[in-house]
């Protein structure tokens, strides 16, 4: 690591430094508006208030990323069709979030209703159960929480903004990573290795993500609808686009019209480059080194002279699950940029 300037408080003076934030965008619509406005008007797919269906799972995030506004009304929009409804969280391979996160979110009505039935779907938790629904193009095999298996329209509801291989946060993560077997997300995640497309603001060409798309094609086969109402929020945590649809055209309309043009921020070359992770996404270090990855992006590329990037993150869920620090341990030492194959003859391939 480079050594720090013996002057930081000179380096970080108002004179010396570059304040690099999101773009300013805001809405004139109320959320609920929003919402109504997008239901209304389906991106590639029917209405959803014309959307016929016995059983309904409604999918949300997880504590590790900021959770739609719009669960309640989901919910309560589910219940004129039906009244077998599943609340699904997607943790992915994360720990299963604590029921006081549901109950503030749902509030106590609805809480009292779903709260002892919600699917917490994590490779961490033993009730989870897992089951095949096929491979995609390039052999990834496809196992997603059996609890999905039996309904005919799922919806999920997520966050798009930009994620360091999957292109953007949001569309089908909510099943691939979100509700997938420990067996199909490291096949997935492992593609990012030596993939210079598996990055953020890339949908077309990026492997991972196109996989990620798949696993949501792979549902008709079981006659599954799948339907997202994907949003983005603005730096002031307010909600400024709502799309509803095809998990993907409705994932690249918002991701392009909305999450793009908020966070795609130009910005110059610099060789010390302080970075925060606020919010969900600083709750634990697996989350926050996102935003040092981002943060790599403007690191100066000298061969002489090591850039420095700090972190700053909440971290009050700590380092993260078991398995990140078991890859830290297993990989944080490496030095330089390890090829594809050594990874691989380091273990990876027998995680599949």
């Amino acid at each position: 690591m480079a050594a720090v300037p013996n002057s930081l408080k000179e380096m970080l003076s108002p004179r010396s430094t570059l304040t690099i934030l999101p773009n300013e965008m805001s809405s004139s619509l109320p959320e609920e508006e929003m919402l109504k406005k997008s239901l209304q008007n389906p991106i590639k797919s029917g209405r959803f208030d014309e959307e016929r269906a016995k059983k309904i799972a409604i999918i949300m995030a997880d504590t590790t990323r900021f959770c739609s506004p719009f669960i309640r009304k989901l919910i309560i929009s589910a219940e004129k069709k039906t009244d077998d409804i599943k609340i699904v969280c997607a943790h992915g391979s994360h720990v299963p979030s604590p029921p006081a996160f549901f109950q503030e979110l749902l509030g106590e009505d609805l809480y009292s209703c779903y709260g002892k039935d919600i699917v917490l779907s994590s490779t961490q938790n033993p009730l989870s159960e897992y089951e095949s629904i096929g491979e995609t193009k390039e052999g990834t095999p496809v196992e997603l929480n059996k609890e999905l298996l039996d309904r005919d329209l799922v919806i999920s509801s997520l966050n798009v903004q930009p994620h360091y291989f999957a292109g953007y946060e949001g569309g089908a993560k909510s099943l691939l990573p979100g509700c997938s077997s420990l067996r199909t997300i490291v096949a997935n995640h492992s593609k990012v290795i030596g993939n210079r497309n598996a990055r953020e603001l890339r949908i077309d060409g990026n492997c991972l993500r196109e996989e990620i798309n798949e696993s949501s094609d792979l549902f008709l086969k079981f006659g599954i609808k799948h339907r997202i109402v994907d949003f983005t929020i603005n730096r002031m945590q307010q909600v400024v686009g709502v799309g509803y649809g095809d998990p993907a055209a409705a994932h690249r309309y918002v991701a392009e019209t909305y999450a793009k043009p908020i966070y795609a921020v130009k910005a110059h070359q610099a060789k010390f480059i302080v970075t925060i992770a606020n919010g969900p996404g600083g709750r634990n270090l697996c989350q926050a080194l996102k935003a040092a990855a981002f943060a790599s992006n403007i690191a100066f590329k000298d061969a002489n002279k090591k850039p420095v990037v700090f972190l700053f993150a909440g971290l009050q869920e700590g380092v993260g699950g078991e398995a990140f620090v078991h890859e830290m341990r297993r990989y944080g030492h490496l030095e330089g940029k390890p090829t594809k194959g050594r990874l691989r003859q380091l273990g990876l391939k027998d995680m599949k």
